[in-house]
């Protein structure tokens, strides 16, 4: 699936980068001590504890045919139109155990339980990491407080990985960092989680119109980095994922899926550092779906070009086999030059922005393969009033062995917040999402799916307040209104929210 984590964390990587300097993967490993933060300590073990409980009122009204569509077919988050109280409470814990002078273990997660007492929604609870900060949900939106500002994602269109992708399911998180000797460093980890979607046919989470997808998934693995010299690095990862859905409608993505790398990485100079990676892959799709093996050979390079300015690209070859093919796929093999350049630059003290192209080989969502040309480009700047953010993403996709057909996606997305007052803040935010799929052949996948042979595009915009009452109680209140527009009926709907919510939230 691909719940791509969410475009607040795309505007994370697009823009994420504010100090330039080149780093050995070895240097990324933490160095035992106690937490910051902890505030409960019995020996070697300390633990943090956070309780969040928000209570709100929620109005929502839909219109047009593909309202009916989605409510008649159980498709999207919201249920039903009408008034509801949504009430979620959250315990978030932070839990470290010293085990020795190299040694120690990271057992954190959150739990979350959503209720709508009115039934607009599906009571839900959740284990989930928690995000950088407070966040906070605002119709299509979702506002998150980074170190710097808020920044807002889009909630209808996040970015993509498919289930068994290892940027996927780290809901809670069971590791332990250890160092053999003062030059091999390493990690164990198992990341269990158990989590609810809604996706659309080919994958993307779509909270307004994707299917409910329940999938409990397991990732465990074993990083290991080597420092054969002061500017030298060999690194290697092991890992195995088990996705296993709790909907018989998603049984073609129960999988145990294997990863394998290695990697040599080299400071060139005080501001280079280059090297070579081999990937390898093999994903055995359980429920009458194909075996695939991929083999991803890359050279890459990254280069602080300026004071202000990073390069990384990497350029390299992608081969996969398909064998035992299943209904909707071909045996086969599929092979392609595969490769990224991204460049981060920062423009002022208070303004930066990034633009990246990559091209990659994937799993099909629901069968086959799939190579993908992604370009996006990230503006962000702000000052003492104002944090106003700017991305565009295009996805060109193009499916191989399988009986699906090509689409391209493209989000364009304007964020804004500003401080009316210390303790008052406004939020804006619009963004623009158009969906084109190819005319499918007769006998493909699409042929009888609405939502895969129909073009549509989506127009999401919000205004809300937030107001910071105490130190830990926040309220915020919103407006949000949402079209979605096609030439095919089923799909062409309208929908308008206003909502308010009080939030406590207390660490202890």
């Amino acid at each position: 699936m691909r719940g791509i984590r969410s475009a607040i964390l795309l505007m994370g990587v697009v823009l994420g980068t504010t100090v330039f300097a080149q780093a050995l993967r070895f240097d990324a490993y933490r160095e035992p001590q106690p937490p910051e933060g902890a505030n409960l300590r019995l020996g070697p073990f300390y633990s943090d504890l956070v309780f969040e409980q928000s209570v709100g009122y929620r109005y929502t009204r839909s219109s047009g045919q593909g309202s009916e569509y989605l409510f008649s077919e159980k498709l999207g988050r919201l249920r039903k139109d009408g008034s509801d109280f949504p009430t979620v409470s959250r315990l978030g814990f932070r839990n470290y155990l010293i085990i020795g002078k190299y040694m120690d273990l990271d057992f954190s997660f959150d739990l979350r339980y959503s209720y709508f007492p009115m039934g607009t929604e599906d009571d839900e609870f959740a284990v989930e990491l928690a995000g950088p900060g407070p966040s906070l949900r605002m119709g299509a939106f979702t506002f998150g407080m980074t170190k710097d500002s808020w920044q807002g994602s889009y909630n209808g269109r996040q970015s993509s990985v498919y289930t068994g992708s290892e940027g996927y399911g780290f809901l809670a998180n069971l590791s332990s960092d250890f160092q053999l000797t003062p030059f091999v460093r390493g990690r164990v980890y198992d990341n269990p989680s158990y989590r609810v979607d809604y996706v659309d046919d080919r994958g993307y989470t779509d909270s307004l119109s994707g299917r409910k997808y329940p999938v409990f998934q397991n990732v465990v693995g074993l990083d290991l980095d080597w420092l054969m010299a002061k500017d030298k690095n060999m690194a290697y990862a092991v890992s195995r994922t088990d996705s296993i859905p709790q909907d018989d409608f998603f049984d073609s993505q129960r999988s145990v899926i294997y990863r394998q790398s290695l990697a040599y990485q080299q400071q060139l100079n005080p501001v280079a550092a280059g090297g070579g990676r081999a990937d390898y892959t093999w994903r055995d799709y359980t429920e009458g779906r194909g075996f695939q093996r991929q083999q991803d050979y890359l050279g890459f390079l990254s280069l602080d070009l300026t004071e202000n300015t990073l390069i990384k690209t990497s350029m390299g070859y992608s081969m996969a086999e398909l064998s035992d093919a299943g209904t909707n796929e071909t045996n086969g093999a599929s092979d392609s030059v595969i490769g990224s350049f991204d460049v981060v630059s920062k423009l002022t003290d208070r303004a930066e922005h990034s633009i990246g192209y990559s091209r990659r080989q994937r799993a099909g969502f629901t069968a086959g393969l799939e190579i993908v040309d992604s370009l996006n480009y990230g503006l962000r700047w702000a000052n003492d009033l104002w944090s106003v953010g700017f991305l565009s993403a295009c996805q060109i996709v193009e499916t191989r062995l399988s009986l699906a057909s090509n689409y391209r996606d493209w989000v364009n997305q304007v964020t804004a917040t500003r401080a009316l007052s210390p303790n008052l803040t406004l939020t804006l935010a619009t963004a623009y999402t158009l969906r084109y799929s190819d005319t499918p052949p007769a006998g493909n996948l699409e042929e009888d799916v609405v939502m895969l042979s129909s073009d549509y595009d989506t127009w999401a915009s919000n205004a809300g307040l937030t107001y910071q009452l105490t130190e830990h109680l926040v309220a915020y209140t919103y407006v949000d209104h949402t079209a979605r527009i096609s030439d095919t009926p089923e799909l062409a709907f309208t929908r308008d929210t206003v909502g308010t919510t009080l939030v406590y939230r207390y660490d202890f």
